[in-house]
């Protein structure tokens, strides 16, 4: 029996690799991001699933998530709310979430961080299948009104790079190098105690993320108290 489970894993595994081998490009590990609203205080929490162990949620009833060459990644179908996968931190207000994702040509993906509605995505990426072939940054209020931002040319499935920033009443979202800032309707201030991302997915294809940070937000003109330097 456990040779049988042994063997299901293996080619789970195999199939995995290949398939992200396939579409993913090579990850370069350059300068951080650059930020549109707020500065890099204390870091908070960071993954690049280096690990052999997966330290995430998930609900393995719906979704299967693996460590696959240090990535996290998964080849399930379903809602953003059926793949979504979770990783609890510190408590904070202010808050930047750094993470690289490669995504399928179609569905869209969700970032969920705050626990007074867990399920309340404050941002979404859609992205288009071909011939259209682009990604749409929006934005989604609490009544969930999307509004189409700039489109980004994604004709095959690579690494883009995503920046979240929360500042007092404002966010920012910048993916591949594209930036909207908006600002939070008057309820929906809220202390952040995790970070998650899920994605619609009606194909097999590989949904992954990398490299995950998150930080502490401070507004441009403060330093970090750990920069400061003493005067006497």
């Amino acid at each position: 029996m456990r040779r049988g489970i042994c063997c299901v894993y293996v080619c789970v595994t195999l199939a995995l690799t290949a398939s992200y081998d396939a579409q993913a490009q090579s990850k370069k590990k350059g300068k951080e991001p650059e930020l549109a609203i707020s500065k890099r205080g204390k870091l908070i929490f960071e993954d690049d699933f280096s690990g052999k162990e997966l330290l995430w949620n998930f609900d393995a009833n719906r979704c299967k998530w693996e460590i696959v060459k240090k990535a996290a990644l998964t080849k399930s179908k379903g809602t953003s709310g059926d793949t979504k996968i979770e990783r609890a931190y510190t408590q904070t207000s202010d808050v930047i979430f750094e993470f690289k994702t490669l995504l399928p040509l179609s569905g869209d993906l969700s970032l969920f961080y705050a626990a007074a509605i867990r399920d309340t995505p404050w941002a979404k990426i859609f992205v288009t299948p071909s011939p259209q072939s682009a990604i749409y940054v929006v934005e989604a209020d609490e009544q969930h009104k999307a509004l189409v931002l700039s489109p980004l040319v994604y004709r095959k499935p690579r690494w883009l790079n995503v920046t979240f920033e929360v500042l007092g009443s404002r966010y920012a979202l910048t993916v591949d190098g594209t930036t909207t800032v908006c600002d939070f309707p008057a309820s929906g201030r809220r202390q952040a105690t995790f970070f998650a991302v899920g994605m619609n997915k009606k194909s097999d294809d590989v949904f992954a993320i990398d490299d995950v940070k998150v930080w502490e937000a401070l507004p441009k003109d403060e330093e970090p108290e750990k920069d400061k330097k003493t005067k006497k």
